[in-house]
């Protein structure tokens, strides 16, 4: 129960930091679009480059957040299958 108790809250930790995180995105996003020279040059390789930037971008935020997030099930699911315990661990 602990565990559960304990991811949940950074589960929602995570969240709320990635929900004032987003609106720094677009700006980070451009300034590593134009570190990174996507802004000129041939089309050749700028549409994956493009892509892999725009899912990092993305997942700084997002992956903590789905991590803990998905972790809340099985977590849950186990404790409903062995029922609370105790801390002597047996059930309560």
């Amino acid at each position: 129960m602990r565990t559960l108790v304990v991811v949940v809250g950074l589960g929602s930790v995570a969240g709320f930091l990635a929900l004032h995180a987003l609106p720094a995105l677009p700006p980070l996003f451009a300034s590593w679009f134009h570190a990174l020279d996507l802004t000129d040059g041939a089309a050749t390789g700028r549409l994956a480059h493009l892509a892999t930037l725009e899912f990092l971008v993305a997942s700084l935020v997002m992956l903590p957040t789905a991590v803990t997030f998905g972790m809340v099930f099985p977590l849950a699911l186990r404790l409903w299958v062995t029922g609370p315990r105790d801390p002597r661990g047996t059930r309560s």
